[in-house]
């Protein structure tokens, strides 16, 4: 994993990650988000080698240059961004999804944050997109065409993005 308990500082800080619980939560996230953003960002077929030249002793220059443009903050806000969403709401006794009650306060809505940090992650997710791009040699073989499009000619309808590639807004349009 690229990503650890002690990179949520700053705008993406989760209280309390110095007890078990919460660390256990969080690395449950870690676990299962970051496969999913690194999956969406380069693609099946680049991520599974990606992840095995990282294995191999020495790392490959190019698995090297990959993992240093992929920032630990760009995968970090999508596991924030999940985490919070998911936080802000529980399963009651009939399985429903309910907002958590507070007495004598109001709850903040996190949707700000949730925005800001998603948008960022765009935002990081475009210049690894711009980095694979221009070392087309190492990696040119592997890359989504659709993004690659999407980069030279704008937003395309012919080919459906990945999510972490559409900006948000706190009004979900």
């Amino acid at each position: 994993m690229l990503v650890s308990v002690d990179d949520f500082i700053l705008d993406i800080n989760i209280p309390n990650t110095d007890t078990p619980a919460i660390i256990e939560r969080l690395n449950g996230y870690i676990d299962k988000y970051e496969p999913i953003y690194l999956t969406q960002l380069l693609g099946e077929t680049l991520y599974t080698d990606f992840k095995a030249g990282l294995l191999e002793e020495p790392i490959p220059d190019k698995w090297m240059s990959l993992e240093n443009a992929i920032t630990v903050e760009q995968i970090a806000n999508f596991i924030y961004w999940h985490f919070v969403r998911k936080s802000n709401t529980y399963l009651s006794g009939v399985n429903t999804i309910v907002k958590p009650k507070t007495e004598n306060s109001n709850q903040a809505s996190p949707i700000d944050d949730m925005v800001f940090v998603w948008n960022d992650m765009i935002d990081a997710s475009y210049k690894t997109v711009k980095f694979i791009q221009e070392n087309n040699a190492d990696y040119g073989n592997y890359y989504l065409p659709g993004v690659l499009h999407l980069h030279y000619y704008g937003y395309c309808n012919w080919y459906r993005l990945p999510d972490i590639f559409h900006n948000q807004n706190s009004l979900n349009i």
